[in-house]
């Protein structure tokens, strides 16, 4: 988050996507458990920097009142990358190695990172954004404050409020992502292929579920109730 606030969500986001596509195709190098635990580190801190450089890219691109259905949208994101590797990853394991699978998927990323660069500009310097839809952006943008200490927003109800949504929800969607493909394998004995349909299915209800979530409040804060 701190590097895209310093260098800016273009080269800031192609950075971190550069990272976490290194660190997947990384897997495919392990010949041991410490070796392959040190790519799942390195997966893990560099895959950290997609959320805080996705809502900057929001929040430069998308006035106030419609953040929560912008933010909504790219965070299906988050499934439906789970619901197209069942299809596809447990195909390439079987027929490549697993090995493969790692760096099928660092490869494509790495495709996203030439289309950001050559299509992505911030609202301030895109060539192509008229007077008029940069005057929307900024509608309801407020007006920038003085730096406020980290140690203070302990102190705002809306901090704790966040926190706790996060503490409930995170913990459950984290497990599905870690075991719920073992589980239907030693529950139902469901072998790599036979995983595509189920795993499938939980994540396009999420696909839903995220773009729903994002819609809904923006449509209860018009009808008058507040955020």
């Amino acid at each position: 988050g701190r590097l895209v606030d310093k260098i800016g969500t273009r080269f800031g986001y192609a950075i971190i996507m550069a990272a976490w596509s290194l660190s997947a195709m990384s897997h495919a190098l392990a010949r041991t458990v410490l070796g392959f635990a040190t790519a799942r580190f390195l997966l893990g801190l560099s895959e950290a920097g997609n959320f805080p450089a996705a809502v900057k890219t929001t929040s430069e691109w998308f006035p106030q009142r419609e953040r929560a259905f912008a933010t909504g949208i790219f965070n299906a994101g988050t499934s439906v990358g789970p619901v197209l590797a069942p299809a596809v990853v447990p195909w390439v394991a079987t027929r490549f190695g697993w090995q493969a699978a790692f760096l099928m998927t660092g490869i494509f990323s790495i495709t996203w990172i030439v289309a950001w660069l050559m299509f992505y500009r911030p609202p301030a310097l895109h060539p192509k954004l008229g007077a008029a839809e940069r005057s929307y952006i900024l509608s309801d943008r407020e007006k920038q404050v003085a730096a406020v200490p980290w140690v203070r927003l302990l102190g705002y109800r809306q901090t704790w409020a966040f926190a706790a949504g996060k503490f409930m929800t995170d913990p459950i969607w984290w497990f599905l992502l870690f075991w719920l493909p073992l589980f239907l394998a030693h529950r139902f004995h469901l072998s790599i292929l036979q995983l595509t349909e189920p795993l499938m299915l939980v994540y396009v209800l999420s696909t839903v579920g995220s773009v729903v979530g994002g819609w809904l409040p923006g449509l209860l804060n018009r009808r008058g109730m507040p955020i």
